[in-house]
C-alpha cells in the first residue's frame, strides 16, 4: 500500500471507530489528514473506493489456523476471525454489507470460505449461496451486537428499549455468536 493511501485509510478508520459510519466523509479524512479535500481525490477517486479500503485492512487481519484438518471447524475458526475484527472497528460491518469482494484480501477470505464448503461437501452450485449466507450471518451478527451493546450502555428509555435491555441482561455474545454459526453451518451443509 502506498503511503499515502494507508494514511488515508488510518484516518478513515480513526473517524469510523469515533464517529461511525455517518461520520465518514472526503472532508472528515481531510481534516484528520489536516488536508484540504481535493487533495484526497489525487489518491481517492470516491468514498466507495475508501470501504474497499477499509475492507482490505480487516480481511487481512483476519487469521485462521491453516492447520485445521476439519473444513467446519476451519470455516467456523476463520468467521469467529472475521467477527472480531469487524467487532474492532465500529460501523465496519456497514462498509461489508455496502460492497462487493472485489480487492485482493476480501477475496482470498471470500475464497477460502469457499474452498471450506466444497471440503465439506457442499454442491458446487450452492457454495457461493452458501457463503454469502455465512458472510451475511457475521455481519448481522456484529450488527445487533453493536446495536445490543448500545442500548445496554445507554441511559435511554421506552417500551422497546426495555424490551430488549430484559433480554440482553447478562448476554454472552460469544456463545450466541457460535450458536447461530452452527445452526447455520447445518442448514446449508449436506444431511447424511
Amino acid at each position: 500500500m502506498k503511503p499515502m493511501v494507508e494514511k488515508i485509510t488510518n484516518a478513515s478508520i480513526a473517524i469510523l471507530k469515533r464517529d461511525g459510519i455517518d461520520g465518514l466523509n472526503m472532508r472528515a479524512i481531510a481534516g484528520e489528514l489536516k488536508l484540504r479535500a481535493s487533495a484526497l481525490y489525487k489518491h481517492i477517486r470516491e468514498k466507495r473506493e475508501i470501504y474497499y479500503l477499509i475492507s482490505e485492512y480487516i480481511c487481512e487481519k483476519i487469521t485462521c489456523p491453516e492447520n485445521l484438518k476439519d473444513p467446519r471447524n476451519y470455516l467456523i475458526e476463520l468467521n469467529k476471525s472475521f467477527r472480531k475484527e469487524l467487532l474492532g472497528i465500529k460501523h465496519s460491518a456497514s462498509i461489508f454489507g455496502r460492497i462487493i469482494p472485489n480487492s485482493p484480501k476480501h477475496m482470498e477470505f471470500f475464497n477460502k470460505n469457499l474452498a471450506a464448503l466444497s471440503a465439506m461437501g457442499v454442491e458446487s452450485t450452492r457454495c457461493f449461496f452458501a457463503a454469502k449466507i455465512i458472510n451475511n450471518y457475521v455481519m448481522s451478527s456484529v450488527w445487533d451486537e453493536e446495536f445490543f451493546r448500545a442500548i445496554t450502555r445507554g441511559n435511554s428509555s421506552g417500551t422497546g428499549i426495555n424490551y430488549y435491555r430484559s433480554h440482553l441482561n447478562g448476554i454472552n455474545y460469544d456463545r450466541n455468536f457460535m450458536y447461530g454459526l452452527e445452526a447455520v453451518l447445518d442448514g446449508i451443509t449436506p444431511q447424511t
